[in-house]
C-alpha cells in the first residue's frame, strides 16, 4: 500500500508551522541594535591622576633621598649631608609628602646639633 503525498497534512515530524507573514507578531531588534554596555562610557580624567600619581611618586623619593642623607651625615660629613637632608625633606613636603620629609629634616637637624656639639672634641 502506497500512500499519496497530501501537503495539507501535518506530519509529525514537523516542529513548526511555515512562517506566516503576520501584522500582529513584531520582532525585538533592540538586542542588535543596542550597544554592549561597557562599549561607550564618558571619557574619565586618568591623564590628571596619573600625573598626580607621579608627582606624589617623586615626592616619596625626594624625602627617601632626604632620610638616606640625613642618616649618613650621623656617620660621615655631617655638615655636607644634614644639610642636603633638611633641603630634601623641604622639598619632599611642598610635593605633599610631609611624614617622610618632616622624618628627614628631623633626622638632619639632628645629626647637624649633634655634630655641632661634638666638634671641640674632634678637632
Amino acid at each position: 500500500m502506497t500512500q499519496k503525498y497530501n501537503p495539507n497534512e501535518t506530519k509529525s515530524c514537523e516542529v513548526a508551522p511555515p512562517h506566516q507573514k503576520n501584522e500582529n507578531y513584531r520582532e525585538e531588534t533592540a538586542a542588535e541594535y543596542a550597544g554592549n554596555p561597557g562599549m561607550y562610557r564618558e571619557p574619565d580624567d586618568t591623564v590628571e591622576n596619573n600625573e598626580q600619581e607621579q608627582d606624589t611618586g617623586a615626592g616619596k623619593g625626594v624625602g627617601a633621598l632626604g632620610i638616606a642623607l640625613s642618616i649618613v651625615a650621623l656617620f660621615f660629613l655631617p655638615l655636607l649631608f644634614s644639610i642636603a637632608g633638611i633641603i630634601l625633606g623641604a622639598v619632599a613636603v611642598k610635593k605633599d609628602q610631609k611624614g617622610i620629609g618632616y622624618t628627614a629634616i628631623v633626622i638632619g637637624a639632628f645629626a647637624l646639633i649633634i655634630s655641632m656639639f661634638f666638634a671641640p672634641f674632634v678637632t
